[in-house]
């Protein structure tokens, strides 16, 4: 039997959103930039994204995808607006991933300077825009 028992206690997430986040104080949008790392060998996640989250994502937010050549983008994201899509020119697949994070943020600060909130995805994370946004905005309530 190859299966392993695990004796730790299922444990729930224990983040809460502020429920008395003052709405004048929320994050405006046009401070988010979504930096997403796609894979050309991965094109059904690419499409799940375009299918799902991407819909419901704000203009005002950047986003920035970041591929390989051979990177095909549904239209949901090739035609939306405050996107900019970016050619590694790192090597595909992991290698040297560090690497590539590096040069897509750089590239990220430079293309969008007024932002303020930079954030990694791959094409496999799943986001719902409005969590994130309370989220942001309750990390901002306690950080001024």
């Amino acid at each position: 039997d190859n299966h392993v028992q695990c004796s730790a206690p299922a444990v729930s997430p224990t983040w809460t959103t502020n429920q008395n986040v003052n709405t004048n104080a929320f994050v405006p949008w046009l401070d988010v930039v979504l930096i997403l790392f796609a894979a050309s060998t991965r094109s059904h996640f690419i499409a799940a994204v375009g299918d799902t989250w991407v819909q419901r994502l704000p203009p005002q937010v950047a986003l920035l995808v970041v591929g390989d050549r051979e990177m095909a983008l549904p239209a949901a994201i090739v035609n939306r607006q405050r996107t900019q899509i970016y050619i590694s020119t790192g090597s595909k697949g992991y290698a040297r991933l560090d690497l590539k994070v590096r040069d897509a943020f750089a590239h990220a600060l430079g293309a969008f300077p007024g932002a303020k909130y930079f954030l990694k995805l791959d094409d496999d994370t799943m986001l719902i825009p409005k969590h994130l946004h309370l989220f942001l905005s309750d990390l901002a309530s306690r950080v001024d």
